[in-house]
């Protein structure tokens, strides 16, 4: 018998076994190394019951760190299957287990003793849960046999082997688990206002047909087509689960239903100020994605790069002014579309509100857009080309050009994206240094996003310069392996990955 199977045709079997009184036992998990703590667990499990189920979290909803799961989904549930005692394994497309247990309805759901005390869960996942399973009279169970973690047994293996690794010694010996938690929650309190251009990422996904008979072109054949939130609306997404108010000022373009699209796809806590940009589309930045690879083909971009005009100008200095007293932190993102007028520029400088800056090159402005729109910021985050395209310098280090930079943009804090490189931070000449925190790169779209969202809220809250980068590695790490801004960071998973990471 096949152990493997899909939650639609576990739920019908799970019906039937049902009719015949046979009382339905579930545990979930990762299940990255199976050990002998699982076989116990897995055996008390099944004393409970008569049907065991294994529900097996789908990689893109591992957040235990660095290079994490060990082992992919399809491996995890193979292991799980070859077990005896187990009845059916399934893989669970979510963070948690909620969807699950409202599917098959166990008659027990079952966790290992580690979740005895439900204050070691900082996600509140499992509280979650067993409301969802009380409102079916399902009993939720904790075994007694001892265990242990397999994220300690990877720690173990992997110690002292990685620049991530002696980077996590670093971080361990300066924080605790309690701190950085207690620093990711502090964060709840800011009122936050971001400045950018909208974009819509889109991605249609084509199979390759190749060459043309007639002429030299690559021809593809479109499979399907997705679209994210991407530029200044990204940034506000990734903001939401950690601030309670977040406000966006941006402008959308006169043709088009994207806006309903936009506001549909924005998190409830933001609250978006938008104009109408005369004589321009919503941006629109469209990828053609080969599929089997995931390798990028083609871009096209529907935008207008031109200055907003004196009423559209007016209008959005309005907003900002009335809005700026409203909040601590001011977060500008400039795509270089034509939003950050010198107006625009001059209008936050002389707030003398906290602000951050990143100023993003693109292929349509490459030739033309620069840094140095803004003096005396509380922190800027850009990439390594950006900063090496600022000075025309392709020969000096990353280091001096950083430090060059500081100086003439009279800021206190930068930050530098070298991709597999990891990141810098420049702070009053002395360098600080954070490695990549992942291997399995999908998509680089959206990191430095990720990073500017972080780093802007460690800057306000004065986190200091280890902690900064550690965050805002986290972020940076989890949209890489994502297409895009797919999936925006999240609180939860900021704070499930340091539990694993950091051991006191």
């Amino acid at each position: 018998m096949n152990k493997i199977i899909s939650l639609e045709n576990l739920s019908k079997k799970i019906n039937l076994l049902k009719k015949n009184n046979k009382k339905i036992v579930l545990c979930h998990g990762v299940f990255d190394i199976i050990h002998a703590g699982h076989i116990s667990h897995f055996k008390a499990a099944k004393n409970l019951g008569d049907v065991l189920i294994i529900s097996v979290t789908s990689d893109r909803f591992v957040n235990k760190g660095f290079n994490r799961p060990m082992f992919d989904l399809n491996n995890r549930k193979k292991i799980l299957s070859e077990l005896s005692i187990v009845d059916f394994v399934c893989d669970s497309d979510s963070q948690d287990a909620i969807s699950i247990i409202s599917k098959i309805k166990p008659n027990i759901y079952c966790k290992g003793p580690d979740y005895k005390n439900f204050n070691n869960d900082i996600t509140n996942k499992i509280k979650k849960e067993i409301k969802v399973l009380k409102k079916f009279g399902g009993k939720f169970k904790v075994t007694e046999d001892e265990t242990f973690s397999s994220s300690k047994i990877i720690n173990m293996l992997n110690k002292g082997i990685t620049l991530n690794e002696k980077f996590l010694l670093k971080i361990n010996k300066e924080f605790t688990k309690d701190k950085i938690i207690k620093a990711v929650e502090s964060f709840d309190d800011l009122k936050v206002m971001v400045i950018g251009e909208s974009i819509i990422d889109e991605y249609t996904y084509c199979e390759t047909l190749g060459k043309s008979g007639k002429e030299p072109v690559l021809t593809m054949k479109p499979i399907n087509t997705e679209k994210y939130l991407g530029g200044s609306l990204a940034i506000c997404n990734h903001l939401s689960s950690f601030c309670k108010k977040i406000s966006l000022v941006s402008y959308l373009g006169e043709d088009g239903n994207e806006g309903s699209f936009i506001r549909k796809n924005l998190n409830k806590n933001i609250k978006p100020y938008f104009i109408k940009k005369k004589n321009s589309p919503t941006i629109i930045k469209k990828r053609f994605i080969e599929n089997t690879d995931n390798i990028k083909t083609l871009g096209l971009y529907s935008l207008n790069d031109s200055q907003l005009e004196k009423k559209n100008e007016s209008d959005l200095c309005k907003i900002i002014q009335k809005q700026i007293p409203l909040h601590d932190l001011i977060i500008v993102c400039d795509y270089g579309h034509g939003l950050i007028s010198k107006r625009i520029t001059n209008l936050i400088i002389k707030s003398g509100k906290f602000y951050t800056y990143n100023s993003q090159i693109n292929s349509s402005n490459f030739s033309h857009h620069t840094l140095d729109k803004f003096l005396n910021m509380n922190g800027v985050v850009i990439n390594a080309n950006e900063l090496k395209h600022e000075f025309r310098d392709n020969n000096s280090s990353i280091v001096t050009l950083g430090k060059k930079l500081q100086k003439k943009l009279k800021t206190k804090k930068i930050i530098i994206t070298q991709g597999k490189d990891g990141v810098l931070l420049i702070n009053n000449n002395k360098v600080f240094h954070a490695p990549a925190f992942t291997k399995n790169v999908v998509d680089k779209i959206g990191a430095g996003d990720a990073m500017l969202a972080l780093a802007s809220l460690c800057f306000k809250k004065n986190l200091g310069n280890l902690l900064t980068l550690y965050l805002g590695s986290i972020a940076a790490g989890h949209v890489v392996e994502n297409m895009s801004n797919s999936s925006p960071i999240d609180k939860d998973k900021i704070l499930k990955i340091v539990s694993h990471q950091i051991s006191n």
